[in-house]
């Protein structure tokens, strides 16, 4: 290739987003905390952004992103070989840092945080303020009515009773390797992600992305599945006791029969958005969460990355959008159609007795409700609400139980979703 010749590279939507809170002035940890994502993944994203813009430091990729061409993702073009477009003067730098500056104030930045909320004045806090949470992940509830959390930084399940709000460890706590049958309370379980009760309401599972696992009656804790999933991070249990998992990096939704058999029941693998209309298997995801099941035995993913929640038809496995509409995160749409509105990185979703399906629009600060009709509105949350809302949970009584992520807490919404 001549050096005259023009050179390009295309932006993914996500690196484009992880540019633009470059350019607003955010490190890595900020990004990752924003996004809802690790550190390590927002590296690995600016390290393939840096690659393909051909640049090396934070200030040529804010300065690109500023001065990118204003419609949609960008390629990038320009003259001359990788090794002189490193070698960029410091004059030239300083004149993109006054670019930077001047244009970061008027670049369109994706929005996260949707606006104050007036629907906060039910929301309680259920854990006693000694739970001592660190960036809960999941939530679930056993037919009893105890409450399971996975408090994921604190390498731990915990157990609440609903009764007395008594909060204990159920299992793990401890740091190191995962040991098949040892006592629940001294094992190492990782960071669990999700928890869920099996329908005996008694055998609970969880998910730490490396594996998933089960604890028994007996207190002992195993291994249930691994391979050939890559990240499993999201549980939900079927009618038949059949368990799906929601694949994190593998962007896909796997199924574990009773029997042990495990399958791919949604998404090719392929990181994207596509399918719908077609059958699960076909979709493409990106960076699906969450995973639930409605009364009728259909199912329901959170499929983050697309800011979308999608169905798959327990009959026909014909995958459809029933909330979310745009590539790039947003809020938009309460009162209207749900699948022409805008969810930001929903992580959790859930199924209400009174039929409503409940989302965790997690970077909005958000619960959203969509109505069987299929109509979308806010029920709790707003700026100063909730922080990061990651899972949810209904008892049959329909009372909601959200997992606060940013805040590490646990808030209760008495009766919402009853019939």
């Amino acid at each position: 290739m001549g050096a005259d010749e023009v050179k390009g590279a295309s932006l993914t939507r996500r690196e484009l987003e992880v540019a633009a809170l470059v350019a607003q002035g955010l490190t890595n940890r900020a990004i990752a905390e924003r996004m809802f994502i690790s550190e390590r993944t927002v590296d690995g994203h600016l390290e393939h952004i840096r690659e393909k813009l051909g640049v090396s430091t934070r200030t040529q990729v804010a300065t690109w992103y500023a001065a990118r061409p204003p419609a949609g993702p960008a390629i990038v073009a320009t003259h001359g070989s990788p090794r002189r477009r490193h070698q960029a003067s410091g004059r030239v730098l300083a004149a993109a840092a006054l670019v930077v500056l001047s244009l970061v104030a008027v670049v369109s930045i994706p929005r996260l945080i949707a606006p104050a909320s007036s629907t906060s004045s039910a929301l309680t806090t259920f854990a006693p303020s000694t739970a001592q949470f660190n960036r809960p992940q999941s939530v679930a509830v056993g037919s009893d009515g105890s409450i399971y959390v996975a408090d994921t930084d604190n390498f731990v399940i915990k157990r609440i009773d609903p009764k007395q709000r008594l909060i204990a460890p159920f299992a793990g706590g401890h740091e190191g390797r995962f040991v098949e049958g040892s006592d629940a309370l001294s094992a190492s379980i990782g960071n669990p992600t999700s928890v869920a009760v099996a329908p005996d309401g008694k055998t609970i599972f969880f998910a730490n992305g490396l594996m998933v696992g089960r604890i028994d009656l007996d207190s002992t804790v195993h291994k249930v599945a691994s391979d050939p999933m890559q990240e499993p991070v999201g549980l939900a249990f079927g009618p038949d006791g059949s368990l799906y998992i929601a694949d994190l990096a593998g962007n896909s939704i796997w199924v574990r029969t009773p029997a042990g058999a495990l399958s791919r029941f949604a998404g090719s693998g392929r990181y994207d958005f596509a399918g719908d209309g077609g059958p699960a298997l076909d979709a493409a995801l990106e960076r699906p969460r969450g995973v639930a099941l409605d009364a009728l035995g259909n199912v329901l993913i959170a499929d983050t990355g697309n800011n979308r929640i999608r169905r798959v038809d327990r009959v026909s496995d014909v995958i459809t959008t029933i909330a979310g509409s745009s590539a790039i995160y947003g809020f938009a749409g309460d009162g209207g159609a749900a699948d022409l509105a805008t969810l930001s990185l929903p992580w959790g979703v859930s199924v209400g007795p009174d039929g409503n399906v409940y989302i965790a629009d997690t970077g909005n600060d958000r619960v959203r409700r969509v109505t069987p009709a299929g109509r979308i509105t806010s029920v709790v949350g707003g700026q100063g609400v909730l922080n990061g809302p990651a899972s949810l949970a209904i008892s049959s009584a329909g009372d909601l139980y959200i997992v606060d992520m940013g805040d590490s807490r646990l808030d209760f919404l008495r009766g919402l979703a009853a019939r």
